[in-house]
């Protein structure tokens, strides 16, 4: 071990500015750290002072509140983008997802009035036929649910019509239920060869059709309050759309039926009645307003 005369290194007269930690001599130093030369070219000792530091700046509630509205209008001048996104689909159930599947109750298929909007096929909806999912008709005032595609047939043929109009709504692409929408399509312009909707009935007219008696709950992403950034109606689709931004990253979560609202967590349901949501100026072809639509959400909520 060697003595070193800190003050032949160091003049603590040059810069008040500087600090320095004490340590004792009987500690192993490196004598490179004495080489006022080698500590030059790390460390400007003329320059680099406290005071000359720029503070960080806190922000304040105002800065974040200016911050989110700025996000917001980023939002909605984007909507078109964010409306072509798709969901991304986790088949595992998380969890107390069974428990409310079972244990919801509500509407039938008495109340599902109201001319058809739109309609889609969902296969990760619990309680449908194995690897089959289901297709769900979209009503002014309710829903379908139908366990197959030729269910549908059981609709009357105007409505039919209708359905082939319209573009099915489709998560996932399946092979059965492309088929069935070219099908569809092809029949009503042909008058019906293969396919046969209800007729009606001069006494008693329009058979019911064949259709869960209860709605059936899709599976919804769990705890997503974190990430939500606003949530807004489709008119194209006639979706909800929960918009999600994770580490930078924007993904979606997309609903038909508000009842599907209630499967998910109650902090996003807490969340999503506070949240008020967005829908464009316009009206459906069938007479009912964007915005009346989405207050349907709103209201499950």
């Amino acid at each position: 071990m060697f003595e070193v005369d800190i003050d032949q290194v160091f003049d603590f007269e040059q810069d008040d500015d500087l600090e320095f930690f004490d340590f004792e001599l009987d500690d192993p130093i490196d004598e490179d750290l004495y080489n006022m030369q080698t500590l030059k070219k790390i460390f400007d000792l003329g320059g680099v002072s406290r005071t000359s530091l720029a503070k960080v700046k806190e922000k304040t509630n105002m800065d974040l509140w200016k911050e989110n509205q700025e996000e917001m209008k980023y939002i909605v001048d984007h909507l078109y983008i964010f409306k072509q996104m798709i969901e991304l689909i986790d088949d595992k159930v998380q969890d107390n997802q069974a428990k409310q599947f079972k244990l919801f109750k509500i509407g039938s298929k008495s109340k599902m009035i109201g001319r058809i909007v739109s309609y889609g096929y969902f296969h990760n909806i619990p309680g449908s036929l194995t690897d089959k999912g289901c297709y769900v008709v979209k009503r002014i005032d309710g829903r379908h649910y139908f366990g197959k595609a030729l269910n549908l047939m059981t609709l009357p043929s105007f409505e039919c019509m209708e359905l082939s109009r319209l573009k099915m709504i489709k998560p996932i692409q399946t092979k059965h239920n492309e088929i069935f929408e070219k099908l569809l399509k092809k029949e009503a312009r042909s008058r019906w060869s293969l396919l046969s909707p209800q007729a009606k009935d001069k006494i008693h007219g329009y058979p019911k059709p064949i259709v869960f008696k209860r709605p059936r709950l899709r599976k919804v992403e769990q705890n997503s309050n974190p990430y939500f950034k606003f949530w807004f109606y489709d008119e194209k689709t006639t979706e909800a759309v929960i918009l999600l931004k994770q580490e930078d990253q924007w993904r979606v979560i997309r609903m038909l039926d508000p009842v599907w609202i209630v499967n998910c967590s109650k902090d996003d349901i807490d969340l999503l009645s506070m949240a008020e949501i967005f829908a464009a100026e316009g009206y459906h072809n069938v007479g009912i307003s964007y915005k009346d639509t989405a207050v349907q959400f709103q209201t499950i909520a």
